[in-house]
């Protein structure tokens, strides 16, 4: 796995969840889809959202190392396309999504955590890889910033901010948001605060 890709996605290993659910003889083909997503996804929701949730809380707290180790824990959970082996359906294309916005979240949260840890180099490059496969997902652009900054590149943070600047004009005829305006603000006013600025809503 290279340096830019992306923590897998969720499928919680079966034995964590127990034996996958039987479908009942009398269940029509439409109707096996929307059973097996919803019990085999609730395993899967309740193991993530529980490690996630105590992962926040601990970076609320202030408990940064315990914050990561628990979200990298959540995203540990994921192993290739969510719900991928049950097929094709806008049911599970539905649920897929879910747990796909899930894993975002999840994942800024962990860069949250991990910024306030001592230095690390290979945040910046991560988050590079983050960027490119989510352009225009604004709080990754200013978690790269921040990392840059961190790591001493005021220069390549600003550099950041203006890529962004221009990819959102150019596929959203857009000006950055309020999170990245913030940043760049912080960047720019050298305030040792942006590490500690939130990127999340």
């Amino acid at each position: 796995q290279g340096a830019f890709d992306l923590p897998p996605l969720l499928v919680v290993p079966l034995e964590r969840l127990g034996p996958r659910p039987r479908l009942p003889s009398h269940v029509g083909r439409p109707e096996a889809d929307e059973w097996r997503t919803r019990c085999w996804s609730r395993g899967q929701d309740r193991a993530l959202e529980r490690i996630a949730a105590a992962g926040s809380s601990a970076l609320a707290s202030g408990d940064t190392s315990v914050a990561e180790r628990l979200l990298m824990e959540a995203l540990d959970l994921w192993r290739g396309p969510a719900l991928a082996e049950f097929g094709d359906s806008a049911v599970l294309a539905a649920e897929a999504a879910r747990l796909e916005r899930l894993r975002d979240d999840v994942v800024e949260r962990r860069f949250e955590a991990a910024l306030l840890l001592p230095l690390t180099s290979h945040l910046s490059a991560e988050l590079e890889g983050l960027v490119r496969r989510n352009p225009i997902r604004e709080s990754l652009w200013s978690l790269l910033m921040r990392a840059q900054y961190r790591e001493g590149r005021q220069a390549y943070a600003l550099l950041t901010y203006q890529r962004a600047r221009s990819l959102l004009i150019e596929e959203l005829g857009v000006e950055p948001g309020p999170v990245v305006q913030d940043t760049l603000r912080r960047v720019l006013a050298q305030d040792l605060d942006v590490l500690c600025a939130t990127a999340m809503h």
